[in-house]
């Protein structure tokens, strides 16, 4: 069975874009079918450039994947100004310059602030050229103002909403990152204090007890009669003493292990828009909190993936442990991509995982997005 691969997915903004579009050209060629003698071919050409340019748009405006890559962005953006420009040539309506406004509403996302404010300048241009010099309009400068102020307007407030869902994002991912620091800080603190007490019981109260043992079984051998009976049940009791002391060490270092089920949970009482399922073998114990941070981190970059990229609603991670290492998987129910590109957050993952020897691989199969990673812990 094949992957499914990039899922369909329309937000609120692309859905203003193509009913945007759809005045656009609709009226147009209604007005020029009922105003207009032209021929049946320009009409189907124009009804072609429109179909065309509807299409690259929803390409740029849905494909994350080509916004990554600026040569794409790049000839991409010129097909669509090219596409309107034909338009111009083609369509006597000066209003058609608002499908230029839709370009540059997509602009923030490929250039940068000072570009696209010159970018938006200068596509203002071809409107007042053409429709003065080639269909002889008058007055022309200024619908070219209007829709220049327009384009300039629109610009600007999608770089303000882009900038501000960055800035949202980065927050969102600090709280994260804090909330599951400040958890593994207080179970490395209560794992310090647990062991300097184990080590404290067994070192001294263990010792002390190990050589009463050893003089009461002394003094047994050298007496006899009631001294000997009461000696040797002092002997006894000190050994089973012993025995407690022992097990009362081994279970406080059993229960020095940095609990990762809780830490998740704490995280995930702050995502309420993504159901995070978590499932932590019981064998699993990890005393090292090197180890504990990197799959909490790697756990955090791949919320973040799955929050901003698959646009997923559900994730789950499973840790499981042999005697030697710790695995940990992670996949979410979002948008499959059509290839896989280690972008800064998975070569972090990635970094963090070799620093401890370990390792680490992304792979898409028919549902997911799974990431699979393996820590030994010996």
């Amino acid at each position: 069975m094949k992957p499914k691969l990039c899922k369909p997915y329309i937000a609120a903004e692309n859905i203003a874009g193509i009913l945007t579009w759809l005045a656009v050209s609709g009226s147009s060629v209604f007005l020029l079918i009922e105003h207009h003698t032209i021929p049946a071919i320009q009409l189907f050409g124009i009804i072609a450039l429109y179909v065309f340019y509807l299409l690259v748009w929803i390409v740029f405006t849905t494909e994350e994947n080509l916004v990554k890559n600026k040569r794409m962005s790049g000839f991409g953006l010129a097909l669509l100004f090219v596409t309107v420009i034909a338009i111009y040539f083609l369509v006597p309506f000066t209003y058609n310059s608002i499908l230029m406004g839709l370009i540059c509403g997509i602009l923030p996302f490929f250039v940068s602030f000072k570009v696209g404010l010159i970018v938006v300048a200068l596509w203002s241009t071809p409107l007042y050229l053409i429709y003065t010099y080639y269909w002889q309009f008058n007055n022309v400068v200024i619908s070219a103002i209007l829709f220049w102020s327009f384009n300039l307007f629109s610009f600007i407030m999608i770089n303000a909403l882009k900038k501000e869902k960055q800035a949202k994002e980065q927050a969102e991912r600090a709280s994260r990152e804090l909330i599951s620091t400040q958890t593994l800080l207080k179970q490395a603190v209560e794992q310090g204090e647990r062991l300097r007490i184990a080590r404290n019981i067994h070192d001294l109260l263990g010792h002390h007890l190990t050589a009463l043992s050893i003089h009461l079984q002394v003094a047994s051998r050298k007496t006899s009669g009631s001294v000997k009976d009461n000696i040797d049940q002092c002997h006894q009791l000190s050994k089973l003493l012993l025995s407690d002391v022992r097990d009362a060490v081994s279970d406080i270092r059993e229960k020095s292990k940095v609990d990762l089920e809780t830490t998740i949970d704490m995280i995930k009482s702050h995502l309420p828009s993504l159901d995070i399922q978590a499932s932590v073998d019981n064998n699993v114990v990890l005393d090292n909190i090197e180890i504990a941070d990197c799959l909490i981190k790697c756990i955090q970059e791949s919320i973040t993936n799955t929050l901003k990229h698959a646009k997923a609603t559900k994730m789950q991670v499973t840790l499981s442990q042999d005697n030697d290492s710790v695995k940990m998987q992670i996949s979410n129910d979002g948008y499959l991509p059509k290839t896989i590109t280690l972008g800064n957050g998975l070569r972090g993952m990635q970094e963090r995982v070799l620093n401890l020897n370990g390792e680490i691989n992304f792979d898409v199969n028919t549902q997911h997005f799974l990431t699979t990673l393996t820590v030994p812990v010996k």
